[in-house]
């Protein structure tokens, strides 16, 4: 039996609001991606400059959106503050995740697929795991999944993926921190 903290690739319906008249009325998403993604509980419209026509559907991390461009497909990120006021960010293609909602799907069912990305040992020591574990080679592999799944993700650069190749390259996805109750 796996650990009861184990990661699951589930998707679910996004709906939008039924007072709302949004484009498109549900999406169908992952429910959640490690500690890094949740789904939202309905869809909601966002707008920004560069992008007037989002659909917000999940989020990422504390300060990230996540949304569908309906306008291009893509999957993109958009940095808020604490109270969920948008960031301007300065350097374009910051906010690229996927080219598309399906890409961005295979991509977490991948990823999640491939859990874990170190010999799976869920013991406290961490000086021995972070020792004994080539954390770069896990992190590489990854990114071949990633990129094969969406040719314009990359670990080189910016984006959403990006921060995830090194964030498993320093071992932040360790067994042991991915299955603690933290």
């Amino acid at each position: 039996m796996k650990h009861p903290n184990w990661p699951v690739y589930e998707l679910v319906a996004v709906t939008a609001p039924l007072d709302a008249c949004l484009a498109v009325p549900s999406l169908c998403v992952p429910r959640r991606f490690f500690e890094c993604y949740r789904a939202d509980d309905h869809l909601s419209p966002l707008a920004t400059s560069d992008r007037p026509n989002l659909l917000r559907f999940g989020r990422s991390k504390l300060s990230l959106l996540m949304c569908l461009d309906v306008t291009s497909g893509e999957v993109v990120n958009i940095l808020v503050d604490k109270n969920d006021q948008i960031i301007k960010r300065e350097r374009p293609g910051m906010d690229f995740v996927n080219s598309s909602l399906e890409q961005f799907n295979r991509s977490i069912a991948a990823l999640i697929e491939l859990f874990p990305y170190d010999d799976g040992q869920a013991s406290d020591n961490i000086d021995e795991l972070y020792e004994d574990w080539d954390w770069d080679a896990g992190a590489k592999k990854l990114a071949k999944v990633l990129e094969d799944i969406d040719e314009r993700t990359s670990s080189e650069g910016d984006g959403y993926w990006a921060g995830f190749y090194w964030d498993v390259a320093m071992g932040d996805f360790a067994t042991y921190i991915v299955l603690s109750d933290r």
